[in-house]
């Protein structure tokens, strides 16, 4: 019968190992948390000045217009089709 008891150890080990990592990770990121003195607050989004209307109609205008123009192309078609 093999012995099992040294691959339990080293698991066992490992997994001490993987915990004490783990806490460690946790205790760094958890002071810097306690440090802040003022509580965190989302930031302020700033007023962006939009295009202007006038050339976000004539941009929409010419799209559409060669659409219209791309729709009215006749397809190459064959006489087999």
């Amino acid at each position: 019968m093999p012995d099992h008891t040294n691959n339990q150890t080293a698991i066992r080990v490992s997994l001490v190992r993987r915990a004490a990592v783990g806490a460690a990770v946790l205790a760094m990121g958890a002071g810097a948390v306690i440090a802040q003195d003022a509580p965190l607050r989302p930031p302020t989004p700033n007023e962006l000045k939009g295009a202007p209307f006038i050339l976000t109609l004539l941009i929409t205008v010419v799209l559409v217009g060669l659409l219209v123009l791309a729709a009215f192309f006749p397809s190459k078609r064959g006489h087999q089709d």
